[in-house]
């Protein structure tokens, strides 16, 4: 009878063989999602300001998603989480989007150095749910770029705000996401729409 005991929470030894346990890292990667937006708070989501109305600042956003997220995701996740990362220079990068492209994802989930099979995750674009149509489109067209031709398995369009974010067609791959109220799990877009 072989001995088996728990290693760490993705792995189970059993005898002198390792045998990964992978979570279904896309799974995984919601659930820790919506865990780090339920806890950001009311002063990253819309900034005060002295002597003016509170703002909606993207930066300010991100950088408290990002941290909380980092606390969020499973130990031992099999990617790394990057913020803004700057890709220019990157050769399948600049093989699909030109020498003078400078295209900084939000968030990626990857392993850095490795662009073979499932690699990379996830591409993750924020934008505030009243933002310039254009300024989304551009955004989804980053991530359908680094889904097809940079080795990324999904895509991720996050909004945050309290206005509707408008609709949003070609989805493809792409999921839409919506923080509209602090405290609370996002909504998910329905065929490109919050209704």
């Amino acid at each position: 009878m072989t001995n088996t005991q728990p290693v760490s929470s993705n792995t189970v030894q059993a005898g002198p063989i390792s045998v990964a346990l992978k979570l279904d890292s896309w799974t995984a990667f919601r659930a820790a999602i919506d865990e780090a937006i339920i806890k950001i708070k009311q002063d990253y989501f819309r900034v005060p300001r002295y002597g003016g109305e509170d703002a909606w600042r993207e930066r300010a956003y991100c950088y408290e998603l990002y941290h909380l997220l980092r606390d969020e995701l499973p130990k031992n996740f099999p990617y790394t989480l990057h913020g803004e990362i700057d890709k220019i220079g990157h050769e399948a990068v600049v093989r699909h989007f030109g020498n003078m492209k400078r295209p900084n994802p939000d968030f990626l989930l990857h392993n850095p150095g490795d662009m073979g099979g499932k690699a990379n995750l996830v591409i993750v674009e924020v934008k505030r749910s009243d933002a310039d149509p254009k300024l989304i489109k551009k955004d989804l067209w980053k991530i359908r770029k680094f889904i097809k031709h940079v080795g990324y398995q999904r895509g991720l369009m996050m909004f945050f705000g309290e206005q509707t974010p408008p609709d949003l067609f070609h989805l493809g791959g792409i999921e839409a996401i919506w923080h509209r109220v602090v405290g609370q799990k996002p909504m998910v877009s329905n065929k490109g729409k919050f209704t």
